[in-house]
């Protein structure tokens, strides 16, 4: 018997002599086609193509910055070149949503996208230099899918602007807080002559004219838009018991945005689950009026709220954080920055498993057991104080993922990075951008 030996197959590839040429099969992720890679590379997000695909290799840079897969763009600071956007915004083109955050020269960037993104439904101008009337109409003429326009602390002066937003047939969502030339008028002509409105943000409120919201005017809008309203943010401060009471009759809303809420009372706050059912989002701050068993009565009927923001409650103590980690327990977002009476979160690291972003800046009388765990969190916003950085440090052994950011003051959301690669906690001077609020 001959025993006839083989040659080693080559696992890496393998090769057929067709005349005088090989032609090799190519193996692994790093040799597939581009149009496969595309089609991988379709179930990352933006951020993770950028941090994560485009460094591996040419080939998958080259497929990672196919346009089809970039429909969300982000950019943030001033010291990114206005040429490196208008770059950008062109080479993908087929953008859907384009975030701008504190940049330097916005006008060149508006007209940019209004040559080149038709297809834009979703734009973010935030906290920019003051913008020309003519540029956002000619937006809305260039961008006819447009859906949400938000341009919450950018300023514009609107003569006829407000007035036009009725004609585009698929705007349903606005936001113009913190901008001093948008008066009460403004606001009425956008909510009654937009019929498809649904969404309407203004959490600051201050007009160059010193004519605030009033419960008359406030109620008369949403006589107008109380059937169709899905998403809604007012500044509270001047308003009062019916205006709150009118927001009861609301019953699509899924998002609802209270700032300043100084004059809600208690009763008022209670029956908000009960009577908007839909609600996944909730936000009320500096809701001083609101006690401690209130916060308990309202948990009770609220166990679909994903997101909740209790900035400035003080009155909000840790029985009603139980009954909140009790009844909610779905929740990914947790704000309770600057409530002073709140002195564990045992009962929400032990419930509330789903928990990604948990701020709990100057909650200064907070107690922490030795070990807390919470596997599923993403960002951690604290501020300058002992026990929170130890906790912060307790997380982080944990869950070496952990963003941290650290307030800088308890009146406004500034926040920078404050993680040190060792996992301690320490300031730069790397400014953080205003995180998911309207």
């Amino acid at each position: 018997m001959v025993l006839k030996l083989q040659p080693p197959i080559d696992t890496s590839a393998t090769s057929s002599l067709r005349g005088s040429r090989i032609n090799f099969i190519r193996k692994g992720y790093a040799q597939l086609p581009q149009n496969v890679l595309i089609q991988i590379f379709r179930h990352f997000n933006e951020e993770e193509l950028r941090k994560t695909i485009i460094p591996v290799c040419q080939q998958w840079r080259a497929a990672a910055e196919n346009p089809v897969l970039w429909k969300t763009l982000k950019f943030s600071g001033l010291k990114i070149n206005t040429s490196v956007i208008n770059n950008k915004i062109w080479q993908f083109s087929s953008a859907e949503r384009i975030t701008m955050n504190n940049i330097k020269e916005v006008m060149p960037v508006l007209r940019q996208i209004c040559r080149c993104c038709k297809n834009l439904v979703h734009i973010t101008i935030r906290h920019c230099h003051e913008i020309s009337e003519d540029s956002l109409r000619y937006l809305l003429v260039s961008c006819r899918n447009l859906k949400i326009l938000d341009m919450k602390g950018t300023p514009f002066q609107s003569l006829i602007f407000c007035e036009e937003l009725a004609y585009s047939k698929s705007l349903c969502s606005v936001n113009f807080s913190d901008n001093k030339y948008i008066t009460l008028k403004h606001i009425s002509s956008i909510v009654v002559n937009c019929h498809n409105l649904n969404g309407f943000h203004m959490s600051i409120f201050q007009p160059i004219n010193k004519i605030y919201l009033t419960d008359p005017e406030i109620n008369c809008l949403f006589s107008q838009t109380n059937y169709r309203l899905q998403s809604l943010t007012l500044d509270c401060s001047s308003l009062g018991s019916a205006t709150f009471s009118a927001i009861l009759r609301c019953k699509d809303l899924e998002y609802l945005c209270l700032n300043f809420a100084y004059n809600l009372e208690g009763n008022i706050f209670q029956m908000l689950g009960k009577s908007l059912e839909k609600l996944k989002v909730l936000k009320v701050r500096f809701g001083h009026q609101i006690k401690d068993n209130q916060f308990m009565n309202f948990f009770d009927d609220s166990s679909k709220l994903e997101v909740i923001d209790f900035t400035g409650c003080n009155k909000l103590s840790t029985f009603g954080m139980k009954s909140l980690a009790q009844y909610c327990s779905n929740l990914k977002t947790l704000i309770i920055r600057n409530c002073k009476n709140v002195f564990t979160l045992e009962s929400v690291f032990s419930r509330c498993s789903n928990l990604e972003i948990l701020n709990i800046a100057f909650c200064n009388k907070l107690h922490f057991k030795e070990k807390c765990k919470m596997p599923n969190l993403k960002e951690l916003f604290i501020s300058d104080d002992k026990r929170l950085k130890m906790l912060a440090d307790k997380l982080k052994a944990t869950n070496r993922d952990l963003l941290l950011k650290m307030c800088e003051s308890e009146f406004n959301k500034k926040s920078k990075s404050a993680f040190a690669p060792n996992g301690t906690c320490y300031f730069f001077r790397k400014r953080h951008p205003d995180y998911r609020t309207n």
